[in-house]
């Protein structure tokens, strides 16, 4: 075969070889690509179906098995904050969630899983039902000396409720079990989906390098042949003679070849950092695609380019979201007294003022004029931005209620008029979202004349240390606004004849209601708060605002922080002060 033939073989055999990396590559694009968007479905579903689902499910597990728990207390027991917590769940938090699921249901895949749903709401529905029978039965404290309703309400327990919660908690466990079975299934499919993505670009990747290490073995055969026939025409021409036929060749076509090859290989392993670097986060990674054929490569541009702009988004939403939080904070915190204004008029007092998202729906109160001073502290329901919108809603009432106010009113009278205020502020009057949405609070008038301390609360307690010895003054056991309390007995007004060196303790339920101790699980309780301040009656103020803080921190350890936290102490007319001193913190 003649030297020109050889080499039209083999520029057909480098076509051919060229041809086949170029079809691998984009097999393999075309296989990548749909198995990413397989991945990301797969994914969707995971995160935005079934996850959320098995969640809500078990939550609402969980939700059936405390109402069982608290309707038996409910019956066997007139405990009022269980009776608060049973109505909250009862009236708001369990019908929320059925209302979230039957949403969510109808995304659901599995079609058994939407007749078992459907018959598991069904029941839900009617167990709620007979929980509100069973709180209207016994709705008063009349109720319970009545031995008929009284039976009514064991005869629902035992024969609705109690079966009810069995036969819904064995519908939940059933309609779990299949969710976690069809999210296991998702997540091997998932799994199956990444397995064949590194498959598919490890053999690409394999096979290429296999074809490029051939093509370079022959391209060196190549280059030996053609210089062994130079070499002969070189020394024929010599010795004078002239071959027959003399050929030459270009072998930038081969050194082409060869970069081209190696080109691919490299844009394939590019591909791989570039897609694990985008699984990792790192979206800016630095990445070229081979050109415009490129598909994979484009279609991972792409991708990358999506899921930094969303991210970029988030993070604008977040940061003016959270700007504007800050932005409140300032206000609110402009508005609400400081404790260096308070000490002005108490030298000895401390308070411990935590909220839990920037911005807190517990407040302290202060207010004082000629010789009647009112400090308070207020619970509003909620916390972050919608505690702190009741927040403002309460301030505001509460400071055009003192500025009106001639000091003949008592502690009481002055939460009863609140009560009527919020209601009509919130509009709980008619039928509202808000028709139970309210406020705890602790208010104190002091004489400073005659030092005689009045107090009411609204589902807060007032601790008093008295010439060394410790009392609890115990709240109503009902809230300022919400209709659900429209027949309660009118707020209790407490007077007390204080002495000098006396202390008066308030604080909102955030640090009764923090979970942490050992497991985490338990909470600080009343009975702590309590007993801090009973165990150190004789510590300066700013001692007690550090054991108070330091108790905190080491009962919540890692947990974090579910709830505002205020706490306010203070004592009466203590000897050390002076009007220097009041001069002094003034400034």
């Amino acid at each position: 075969m003649k030297l020109k033939q050889k080499i039209r073989s083999i520029s057909g055999w480098l076509l051919a070889s060229y041809g086949a990396i170029i079809i691998i590559s984009f097999l393999g694009s075309i296989i990548c690509i749909f198995t990413i968007r397989s991945f990301i479905n797969l994914d969707r579903t995971l995160v935005k179906v079934e996850t959320p689902a098995i969640e809500k499910l078990s939550r609402l597990k969980s939700f059936t098995e405390d109402l069982k728990k608290l309707s038996s207390i409910y019956v066997y027991q007139n405990n009022l904050d269980d009776k608060y917590t049973m109505t909250e769940l009862a009236n708001k938090e369990y019908p929320a969630l059925l209302t979230e699921l039957e949403s969510a249901s109808k995304a659901w895949d599995i079609e058994n899983q939407k007749e078992t749903y459907l018959k598991f709401n069904q029941l839900a529905h009617s167990y709620l039902e007979d929980v509100h029978l069973l709180m209207q039965t016994l709705n008063t404290l009349e109720d319970y000396n009545n031995d008929e309703k009284v039976d009514v309400a064991i005869w629902i327990l035992d024969k609705k409720i109690m079966g009810k919660s069995y036969d819904i908690s064995i519908l939940l466990s059933q309609i779990i079990k299949d969710k976690q079975a069809f999210t296991d299934d998702v997540q091997s499919k998932k799994e199956r989906a990444f397995l064949i993505l590194v498959v598919v670009l490890m053999v690409s990747l394999a096979v290429i390098v296999s074809i490029s290490f051939a093509i370079m073995r022959f391209s060196k055969s190549l280059i030996l042949n053609l210089i062994g026939n130079v070499n002969q025409i070189v020394v024929k021409l010599g010795e004078g003679e002239i071959p027959e036929n003399p050929q030459t060749s270009d072998l930038n076509e081969i050194n082409l070849l060869n970069e081209a090859i190696n080109s691919l290989v490299l844009g394939t392993k590019n591909k791989i950092e570039f897609a694990q670097n985008i699984g990792k986060g790192k979206y800016d990674a630095p990445f070229e695609i081979l050109g415009e054929n490129d598909i994979l490569g484009k279609a991972l541009q792409k991708m990358s380019g999506s899921l930094k702009e969303n991210e970029n988004i988030i993070l604008d939403k977040n940061r003016k979201i959270t700007d504007s939080i800050n932005y409140s904070q300032r206000i609110q915190n402009s508005l609400l007294p400081t404790e260096k204004r308070m000490m002005a008029s108490f030298p000895e007092l401390f308070m411990i003022f935590k909220p839990r998202d920037i911005v807190s729906g517990d407040f302290p109160y202060f207010y004082e004029e000629g010789n009647h001073q009112y400090i308070a502290i207020v619970d509003c329901t909620g916390h972050g931005v919608p505690g702190a919108l009741m927040s403002f809603v309460g301030y505001f009432i509460l400071d055009q209620i003192m500025s009106e106010n001639d000091h003949t009113r008592s502690a009481s009278d002055l939460l009863e008029l609140f009560n009527m205020r919020i209601q009509k502020a919130l509009r709980q009057d008619a039928r509202s979202d808000s028709m139970d949405d309210g406020m705890d609070m602790a208010l104190c008038k002091l004489n400073k004349q005659t030092l005689e301390l009045e107090f009411a609360g609204a589902r807060r307690p007032l601790y008093v240390v008295s010439e060394g010895h410790f009392k609890e003054i115990k709240g109503d056991k009902f809230p300022i606004g919400g209709i659900s309390f429209d027949m309660r007995a009118p707020f209790v007004n407490h007077r007390f004849q204080m002495a000098e060196g006396d202390r008066v303790f308030m604080n909102s339920d955030g640090l009764p209601d923090q979970f942490g101790g050992k497991d985490g699980n338990q909470k600080f309780l009343s009975k702590r708060v309590r007993a801090i301040i009973e165990s150190n009656k004789s510590i300066s103020m700013d001692e007690m605002k550090a054991v108070f803080e330091d108790e905190f921190y080491k009962w919540m350890g890692p947990t974090k922080q579910i709830d505002d936290i205020l706490i306010l102490g203070f004592c009466i007319n203590p000897p050390a002060f002076d009007s220097q001193t009041s001069s002094q913190l003034m400034a």
